[in-house]
């Protein structure tokens, strides 16, 4: 099989590094962490590779190990599904979500709280890097961290614009650990086909997810 080069794992890795720091930061008197805006953006941007890189791993194993390992034909609708939303522009959330339906695990429920993180990270991160003074869907999704006591809340006395309000140590903890959530989520979906670990096509996938030293503490 051709080498492939994967960097979601170290996307995500960046983000959690990103959130640590923030952490650290808010030590300050009145701080307001940047590097909790980093872990927004870097989790979101990993969440992403990470549904690419799966797509076009699996589709690649098939191939290559057709006559010998044959990969689930679920995961190959996995990696299809995700290809044909690519194709057309759709969302990372379409991603996942037709992903999921795809495998044995079933659709992931829009509706759960995991699902709702994830659709609210992406529009933050839409909303950040793609910044217009007249958009308000920052504003919508900060009010919605700062609800559940992740962002800073408007109040009679803090006016801060809401990307201000998006810098704290708990947003880019939250960031990080939804995006690591919904991989891991996805990846628990997928049929396990071969009791042996090294023909097991997402094995490679999962432990670093779970085990890497990185991900301590967030």
């Amino acid at each position: 099989m051709p080498s492939v080069h994967l960097h979601h794992l170290h996307l995500l890795l960046m983000a959690h590094g990103a959130a640590k720091r923030s952490v650290e930061d808010a030590k300050r008197p009145n701080a307001l962490t940047d590097d909790a805006l980093i872990a927004i953006v870097v989790a979101a941007t990993a969440a992403e590779a990470f549904i690419n890189e799966l797509a076009y791993y699996l589709r690649l194993l098939g191939d290559t190990r057709a006559d010998w390992a044959p990969v689930e034909s679920e995961l190959l609708a996995c990696a299809d599904v995700v290809n044909e939303v690519e194709d057309r522009r759709g969302p990372v959330t379409e991603k996942y979500h037709a992903a999921s339906r795809a495998l044995p695990g079933g659709a992931f429920d829009k509706g759960a709280l995991a699902f709702q993180d994830f659709a609210c990270l992406v529009r933050l991160r839409n909303a950040i890097v793609h910044l217009k003074p007249e958009a308000t869907d920052g504003q919508k999704w900060t009010d919605v961290l700062a609800a559940r006591g992740l962002a800073l809340p408007l109040s009679s006395t803090c006016h801060l614009p809401w990307l201000d309000r998006l810098l704290t140590p708990q947003t880019g903890a939250w960031a990080a650990r939804t995006a690591r959530n919904i991989m891991l989520q996805l990846l628990e979906k997928a049929p396990r086909q071969y009791d042996t670990k090294g023909l097991d096509p997402l094995i490679s996938w999962e432990e670093p997810l779970r085990n890497h030293a990185g991900f301590a503490a967030n």
